[in-house]
């Protein structure tokens, strides 16, 4: 949320990450992650308060780390959405948007490619990383049916492969791809460390239809979801594109 508003740029901008600083961002790395924005959009005066977090070692995070580190912004979570998808949305290509949203996905396949690798045994693992990387080159090479052979992978056991083929659809400019986005929404895709990575892929996924296909039936009914959601981000997100607009 803070690098796409910094992408957005603007008064907006500027205004929402002041007041998730004034209000406190979560931690003290977020505070500093929020000042170097604030410097990249121009406010001089948070120069010295970044110089002095260069030299910081000792940072307090969260149990989540980096990678959902985003959640934790909830002072400012209500603002930023509505930056992002009112005015501020049409600064930035559809394309640049949707890389955007789904780079997060791509970062936790990522990641959980190497953990499940290190679980289970080197046929196992083989024959995984052979699905995902056909999912990979579905996306790459969109031969007739690409969207079919991906939502067959959304149902494999293992959740790196599910990752990729829900990123893979995500990134398809096909509008059937819609339909197994739809489907990649209500699937599970593990955890770390206790934590689970469902809401942060669903957000991306969601934010991804909505830029797509904002009036899309398969696109509402995804919001619909999500602004039940036991988790607290995804349902506002939800809510913020069910509302009516101004």
């Amino acid at each position: 949320m803070v690098r796409d508003l910094v992408e957005l740029g603007g008064e907006r901008s500027k205004a929402t990450l002041s007041r998730a600083l004034a209000e406190g961002a979560g931690n003290d790395w977020l505070d500093a992650w929020t000042r170097v924005a604030l410097l990249e959009l121009g406010d001089l005066s948070q120069l010295p308060a970044v110089e002095a977090a260069l030299a910081k070692e000792d940072w307090t995070l969260d149990r989540r780390g980096f990678r959902s580190i985003w959640r934790a912004i909830k002072p400012f979570l209500q603002a930023a959405v509505g930056v992002l998808m009112s005015g501020g949305l049409g600064a930035l290509s559809a394309i640049q948007q949707i890389r955007q949203a789904i780079s997060l996905v791509g970062n936790f396949a990522v990641g959980e490619r190497s953990r499940y690798l290190a679980k289970v045994d080197a046929r196992k693992g083989a024959s995984a990383q052979l699905r995902w990387q056909a999912a990979a080159a579905f996306g790459a090479a969109r031969p007739k049916g690409a969207v079919k052979l991906l939502e067959q992978l959304l149902a494999d056991e293992a959740p790196p492969v599910r990752l990729a083929a829900a990123l893979e659809l995500a990134e398809l400019d096909d509008p059937a791809a819609l339909d197994g986005v739809a489907k990649a929404f209500d699937l599970d895709y593990g955890g770390e460390s206790g934590v689970s990575r469902t809401p942060e892929v669903r957000a991306a996924l969601l934010r991804t239809a909505w830029i797509r296909a904002p009036k899309d039936a398969r696109t509402s009914a995804m919001a619909k979801k999500a602004s039940t959601d036991a988790d607290g981000a995804l349902r506002f997100i939800g809510l913020a594109m069910l509302r009516p607009a101004a």
